[in-house]
């Protein structure tokens, strides 16, 4: 019978510092931006070190350390993703479907990038809503 390694819950600080290995891989050339995008969720959401070993699988430590870390705006959503989130509000009840995707989205999201993204589309949606709002009620008053 094998014995089990006890498990080690992840700190802040452990997640932050293997965030900041993955973009110096990212720096290096050894992670596309997808990639990236997917192991730096994945380090957020780990509870364990064991987790936060597997997000680096695959990566040489020694080679990471010597390049300089990426700003933290490069963990944002790719432009692609933005220009859909852009586009949605305009479809027909998608300033709702927006607000709601936005505001359940940010809730779960770890990285600030995101998350601050994720605020500014359902800023931009509720905004929408009460512009939509008052143009009914001038309307109907106006009748």
């Amino acid at each position: 019978m094998t014995a089990r390694r006890p498990v080690t819950l992840a700190s802040d600080d452990d997640r932050e510092a293997s965030v900041e290995r993955l973009r110096r891989a990212y720096a290096d050339g050894r992670l596309t931006g997808t990639e990236l995008t997917e192991r730096v969720d994945a380090a957020y959401r780990a509870r364990t070190t064991d987790e936060l070993a597997a997000v680096e699988r695959g990566l040489p430590a020694e080679a990471a350390a010597a390049v300089p870390a990426l700003p933290v705006g490069d963990a944002g959503y790719p432009p692609g993703q933005i220009a859909a989130a852009v586009i949605i509000p305009f479809l027909p009840f998608g300033d709702v479907v927006g607000l709601v995707m936005a505001l359940a989205l940010r809730g779960s999201q770890g990285v600030p990038e995101r998350r601050r993204q994720l605020t500014w589309w359902a800023i931009g949606c509720a905004a929408l809503i009460a512009f939509k709002l008052a143009v009914l009620l001038l309307i109907v008053g106006v009748a």
